[in-house]
């Protein structure tokens, strides 16, 4: 929430209210978390930090993560 909140003090110069650059920023945020979840591969989302370590992921992992070498780009499939 603190992103948003602070990004509020420069609704004007993003020509939008502040409430409308809180909630886009904010609805992105918890978008990004959420998809962050669903992928087959990283660490898992620290939904709980800074009070608890613990990691999660959703209970379907159905958004393949990219691979992380440029060469596996090169291929035909990109695998």
């Amino acid at each position: 929430f603190a992103l948003p909140t602070l990004a509020m003090l420069f609704h004007r110069q993003l020509r939008a209210s502040a409430t409308t650059v809180w909630s886009f920023l904010l609805v992105s945020l918890l978008s990004h978390s959420l998809l962050d979840s669903l992928t087959t591969g990283g660490k898992g989302v620290g939904w709980l930090w800074p009070w608890r370590d613990e990691r999660f992921f959703a209970p379907w992992q159905v958004i393949r993560v990219a691979p992380f070498k440029l060469e596996a780009y090169l291929t035909a499939r990109g695998e």
